[in-house]
Parts: C-alpha cells; structure tokens; sequence
C-alpha cells in the first residue's frame, strides 16, 4: 500500500469515528469514551499492518525495513493494549477494507472485511474452529452486521446485505442487497 493511501484511511476513519469538533475529541480522550478507544485500535492496528508488510517488502531500503521493524513492534504493543480498552479484536490475517466502523465493543473479526462495513457490537466473524484458519468469511462492501449476530465459517457475504440482530450465518449470500436474519440465517426480503 503506497503511504499516501495509507494516510489517507487514517485521517477518514478518525472522521468517522471521532468527527471535526476539538473540543468533543478533547472530551472523549479524557472520559477514555468507547468510541475513541476502538479509534485508537484501529489506528494501531492499521499501523501494525502497514509497517508489518514494509519489514518484508524488498523494495524498501535497508533504513526503512529497520525502522519498520521497530515499528512495527511497538504499534503492535499498542494495539494490544487497545484492544483490551476497547473490546476489539481484528485478527492478525484479516483484510479490513477503509471505513470499518465499530460502534459498541465485543466484535472479533478473523477474515477479510470490505469497505465502509458496519458492526454494531458482540459480533463474531471467523472460522468454525475446524481445519485451518484460512476457511474465513468474506464480507463485501457496505455490509451491515447487526448487534450480536455471527458469521462462521467459508461464508461469502455479497455487497450491501444487512444481516440482523443475532443472526448466525453459516452458509454463503451472494446476492448484492440481501437482507438475512435468524438462526440459521436467512434471505427475509
């Protein structure tokens, strides 16, 4: 990823999160508000995996790769400690498209999330715990994930589907636009 984009995600999920007011953001650091900690966490977890992949990118220069790997470290310290603040865990192999917006703690993500996704708190995306750690969801862009559902397994979530409040999907929606509920999930539109 080129720095430029790199740096542009960050300054468009601290919007998101935290909006343009000072003096709000100023309040919110100082309560240690939710919303703020999971920004933190995504902050550094965005960090953690930009300089991850500099350490390994052969086309940097050897000063580069250093810092990177010191930097690397400490971003993912940080991560850590956020993590337990705000009650996110992304795990170290998923793919978070930009604007993942978090709003309530309690989501663990273990796949590949794209862009402008919605999780509304105690969410679970991830494996079965069967066979390898590779077989994990795929969620499109624009995804709604409602509070407390789950999403297990070699799923593929379309783009712009709305899964409801405590839905369990465990089989593949490809169809842009669905709206799944229940356990197990299905098409209710």
């Amino acid at each position: 990823m080129k720095k430029q984009t790199f740096k542009q995600i960050l300054v468009d999920e601290r919007q998101l999160y935290l909006g343009d007011n000072p003096a709000k953001i100023k309040d919110m650091r100082k309560r240690k508000h939710k919303r703020y900690m999971i920004w933190r966490y995504m902050y550094y977890f965005r960090n953690w995996k930009y300089y991850s992949e500099k350490r390994s990118d052969s086309n940097a220069g050897r000063l580069e790769r250093s810092f990177s790997k010191y930097a690397a470290h400490y971003c993912e310290r940080r991560k850590n400690f956020y993590s337990y603040r705000s009650g996110v865990e992304i795990g170290a192999n998923s793919i978070i498209g930009k604007n993942c917006d978090i709003w309530h703690s309690g989501v663990v993500i273990n796949g590949t999330v794209g862009d402008n996704c919605v999780f509304h708190g105690n969410n679970t995306i991830g494996n079965k715990g069967k066979g390898s750690e590779s077989v994990t969801p795929t969620l499109g862009n624009g995804v709604d994930v409602g509070v407390g559902a789950v999403i297990i397994g070699d799923v593929t979530i379309a783009d712009n589907c709305i899964i409801g409040a405590n839905s369990v999907v465990t089989k593949s929606f490809e169809v842009p636009g669905t709206v799944i509920a229940g356990v197990p999930g299905k098409v209710i539109n």
